[in-house]
């Protein structure tokens, strides 16, 4: 019995620890880069959209996301928005992992497969994403990340069921303030 209190007591301690010393971007807003959305635009599939992103954490479970993305191109014009909701699910000290979810629209200037023709298209997009933030010691205001999940968007031809798996140079860096 002596052994089991002593354990419980020292695993509440591990865990208040690591609690106490995570990460916590409570009321930072942080500004950024990401190449989060789920479709490709241009008329070559690899093609991708990066954007730039804010980040808001009202408090030290939820943050909220805003990107926009934005190409003048010729014949392959794009515009979109992303908005993004994440949950923190476990916290290390210089880790936070979350979950969350996004939203987007975007508008493409695409080749129609059918008739080869320059068509003006828009598309939503909806997913769902498992995530990492982390921050190396010394650069505790520059937060990279991970992220991966499933989504669906509506641009281009149908609907596209995909899945999403970002690096940090996909799914972005986000200099805290």
């Amino acid at each position: 019995m002596f052994y089991l209190k002593s354990a419980t007591l020292i695993t509440l301690l591990l865990f208040s620890y690591s609690k106490a010393h995570s990460k916590d971007l409570t009321d930072r807003i942080g500004f950024g880069y990401s190449d989060a959305f789920i479709s490709s635009v241009g008329n070559n599939s690899e093609d991708s959209t990066p954007s730039v992103q804010v980040k808001y954490s009202p408090n030290s479970e939820y943050s909220f996301v805003g990107a926009l993305h934005l190409s003048t191109k010729d014949d392959e014009s794009s515009f979109g928005f992303l908005a993004k909701a994440h949950k923190i699910i476990f916290r290390e000290k210089n880790m936070n992992f979350y979950l969350g979810g996004h939203l987007a629209f975007i508008n493409a200037e695409l080749i129609d497969s059918k008739t080869a023709k320059l068509d003006n298209e828009s598309g939503a997009e909806f997913g769902a994403l498992a995530g990492v933030e982390f921050f190396i010691p010394g650069l505790e205001n520059l937060g990279i990340t991970f992220e991966a999940g499933f989504g669906l968007t509506t641009l281009g031809d149908g609907i596209t069921f995909k899945s999403i798996a970002n690096h940090p140079l996909k799914a972005g860096m986000t200099f805290y303030f």
